[in-house]
């Protein structure tokens, strides 16, 4: 329990800001963060191109799984092209549904997935291109059709390229 707090505490004091800067120790294919209140962690992070769009990703972790796909800046630039010219950083509102991207959040025995659509949605941040790894940092409300929310706070990535 002592961990998870200074989890928690070192997340906060690195928290997702303006220039949007990952930890250093973090470990290829992660993703960390505090959602609805908690430390939390996801293995097998990755990313990838689908046409115009980029999918992220990670599998089922501590009964979560989340989905991602970005296809539009804030400044209406096609991500795909920002990364292929790797002009860095750049920001992707989330929730925006065609204008710039979404996430989808399920949990293990829930009928019912979370949406950014559904709620205040949110923003990533991809900040560092390092190899095929993506950095970055993201921060998200989402909720149910049916109104139940989460969030996803001062939240941050190094993603792992899959080849589809």
């Amino acid at each position: 329990m002592r961990i998870l707090a200074l989890l928690s505490v070192a997340l906060l004091l690195h928290g997702c800001s303006d220039d949007c800067r990952a930890p250093t120790d973090l470990l290829g294919g992660t993703f960390e963060g505090v959602m609805d209140g908690a430390a939390w962690a996801a293995g097998d992070a990755t990313w990838t191109y689908t046409g115009a769009q980029v999918l992220i990703g990670h599998s089922m972790t501590d009964g979560v799984m989340m989905s991602m796909v970005i296809h539009t800046a804030i400044d209406t630039q096609p991500v795909v092209d920002l990364l292929d010219r790797e002009e860095l950083p750049f920001e992707v509102l989330l929730g925006e549904g065609e204008d710039g991207g979404w996430v989808t959040v399920y949990r293990d025995g829930s009928t019912s997935s979370f949406h950014t659509q559904n709620a205040a949605g949110g923003s990533v941040t991809i900040a560092e291109v390092d190899g095929d790894q993506l950095l970055g940092c993201i921060q998200f409300d989402a909720a149910t059709n049916d109104g139940d929310g989460m969030s996803l706070k001062e939240g941050f990535f190094r993603l792992e390229y899959r080849e589809d």
